[in-house]
């Protein structure tokens, strides 16, 4: 991840400074989301568990559904939040050419 993002900050030509703060930025959010990644594959477990009984518990389908759309909240407010703060840490025009750059590679 370190690697991707120092790649993208050379390209769009960030200070040392912005390069460690978006660094630390995205660190930060990879932390935060650890549990969600745990979380996730514990209801995957679930629903795959679910799945193979012999009678299907639609209840627990239900339950698992609903905690993952929690957690894709969770997940979702964290990456906006992480966004924002790398957006305010670069320039405008940065900010275009990282959206430039970023369109190229994700079609």
């Amino acid at each position: 991840m370190a690697f991707a993002t120092d790649w993208a900050l050379s390209r769009i030509r960030a200070s040392a400074e912005q390069r460690q703060q978006v660094q630390r930025i995205v660190q930060e959010a990879v932390r935060d989301l650890e549990p969600v990644k745990t979380q996730h594959q514990q209801h995957r477990q679930t629903l795959l568990e679910a799945l193979g009984q012999a009678t299907v518990d639609r209840d627990i389908l239900q339950q698992v559904r609903s905690a993952e759309v929690q957690l894709l909240d969770t997940a979702s407010n964290r990456l906006v939040d992480a966004m924002a703060e790398i957006a305010e840490t670069l320039t405008p025009e940065q900010r275009t050419e990282l959206l430039s750059l970023m369109a190229r590679f994700h079609h």
